[in-house]
C-alpha cells in the first residue's frame, strides 16, 4: 500500500507537534515550580534541553513568518497536551487547568503580539542564550500583570540556569 503525496508530511508535523509538547511539558515543569523544586531539577531541564534548544540566536535568524510559526507551533502544543492529558486522565482536573492557563496568554493579545515580546525580550542581549519558551513565559507573565521585580527574578534564574 502506497503512501498518497504529502501524508509523510502530515506524520512529520503531527510527530514534530507531540515532541514539542513532551518538550515543553518537561521543561516547563522545572520552569514553572517554585524556586527550590527548580534548583533541584535544573541539571536534569540543562541536559534536557542543552544546547539545541531554539533560543535568541535561531529566534533572531527567523522571519516573520517563521516566528509565527514557531508561537503558533508552541500553542499547539500546549493544546495537544492539554487535550492528550485530559483524555488520559492522568492528572487532576485542576492541576491540568491551572498549568494550562498559566501557559495561555490574554485573549486580547495576537500571536503578532506574542512574535513582538519575543523580540523584546531577545533585545536584551544577555537573553539572547535563554530558550525561546523562556522569551514567551516571559512575556505571558509580563501582560498578566506579574510584578516587574518577579518577572525579573525568573529571568535572573533562567540566565542562570542557562549559563553553565
Amino acid at each position: 500500500m502506497g503512501m498518497r503525496r504529502g501524508e509523510g508530511a502530515g506524520n512529520t508535523r503531527r510527530w514534530r507537534m507531540l515532541t514539542l509538547a513532551v518538550l515543553m511539558v518537561t521543561y516547563l515543569g522545572g520552569l514553572l515550580a517554585p524556586e527550590p523544586v527548580a534548583a533541584d531539577d535544573d541539571k536534569l531541564v540543562l541536559k534536557f534541553v542543552g544546547k539545541n534548544w531554539v533560543n535568541g540566536r535561531s529566534w533572531s535568524k527567523l522571519d516573520y513568518a517563521g516566528k509565527l510559526g514557531f508561537v503558533c507551533g508552541l500553542f499547539d502544543g500546549m493544546t495537544l497536551f492539554y487535550s492528550s492529558a485530559d483524555a488520559g486522565k492522568a492528572l487532576k482536573t485542576s492541576t491540568l487547568d491551572s498549568v494550562y492557563n498559566s501557559l495561555s496568554i490574554p485573549t486580547e493579545l495576537t500571536v503578532g503580539d506574542v512574535v513582538d515580546g519575543m523580540d523584546d525580550f531577545y533585545r536584551d542581549g544577555s537573553n539572547v542564550p535563554l530558550p525561546a519558551v523562556c522569551a514567551y513565559l516571559h512575556f505571558v507573565y509580563r501582560h498578566r500583570g506579574e510584578k516587574p521585580d518577579s518577572v525579573e527574578k525568573r529571568v535572573a534564574r533562567w540566565r542562570r540556569m542557562f549559563s553553565r
